[in-house]
């Protein structure tokens, strides 16, 4: 498969509230039956310059991954502005390993992950806390990793586009693409709740919620900003205009956050494809 680059172009706002028991916004009953298949060469989701101005308070992305093989590093999301501004989660080596940078304060960690080819849930929050900032990560549920380091989350400066499945660089640069499924991301302007819990206990509060024992259901509304649901969301359409199925080449992915900020195929020489294997 060749270059494949969805531009999202988002318009930050605060969350939305749900309107139906299915997707943000409406549309009936929640059901998943689509994910998004990368291709580990160079297929990848293109946020949207104006989505860094959330990078300057407390904010989570949540999404599910499946990866097709452990070898070599793999991106699930990331950005990055030479070494003065990054923010990054990928897999390399059987770990996780995620990066966040605010004018060259950084804070970097990692984690054992299970190098099987399984579904399973990724969550990261950011928050300031007095002279510290927060980096906190869950897997499928569990509170895994407490990253603190000085720096202000204020301080972010970096307007280079934040990528799903390869990192971007400020230069123009793209690497580590992500070979596998991803499914189901969410992008709060906020840091979820777990309700206090100690590190490698399973989390409470809203991180328990969208992990629903390894289901994916409705994606909570307050503090959401973007919600790609990867061929189920309302008005999602294969490159022909169609409806999304199975084996299809991407054509619109649609926000069903906060509205209009909508995947459009920014290159026609090659997309992600749709699939529908699925977390379950």
């Amino acid at each position: 498969m060749g270059s494949s680059t969805i531009s999202l172009g988002l318009g930050l706002g605060g969350g939305k509230s749900a309107t139906s028991s299915g997707s943000p916004g409406g549309g009936g009953a929640f059901a998943n039956v689509l994910s998004l298949n990368f291709d580990g060469t160079n297929d990848a989701l293109d946020l949207g310059a104006t989505f860094q101005s959330t990078f300057t308070s407390a904010f989570s992305v949540s999404l599910w991954y499946k990866q097709d093989s452990a070898t070599g590093a793999r991106t699930l999301f990331g950005v990055r502005k030479a070494a003065t501004d990054v923010v990054t989660a990928y897999i390399n080596a059987n770990a996780i390993f995620v990066w966040y940078e605010a004018n060259n304060r950084k804070q970097q960690s990692s984690f054992p992950e299970t190098s099987d080819t399984n579904w399973h849930h990724f969550c990261v929050t950011v928050q300031q806390d007095g002279l510290y900032v927060d980096v906190k990560l869950y897997l499928d549920g569990v509170y895994r990793k407490l990253i603190r380091g000085g720096g202000a989350i204020a301080d972010y400066t970096n307007t280079a586009n934040l990528f799903i499945g390869a990192r971007n660089y400020a230069d123009g640069t793209i690497d580590s693409y992500f070979s596998g499924l991803i499914d189901e991301v969410g992008i709060f302007s906020t840091a979820l709740s777990d309700d206090g819990i100690s590190i490698d206990a399973d989390a409470g509060g809203v991180i328990a919620e969208i992990y629903n024992d390894g289901v994916p259901t409705t994606m909570p509304t307050d503090d959401l900003v973007s919600n790609y649901r990867m061929g189920d969301g309302i008005g999602d359409t294969e490159s022909g205009g169609g409806a999304p199925a199975n084996g299809d080449s991407v054509g619109t992915i649609v926000d069903q956050g906060d509205g209009g900020n909508n995947g459009t195929q920014s290159t026609a020489s090659a997309r992600p494809t749709f699939s529908s294997t699925v977390p379950s």
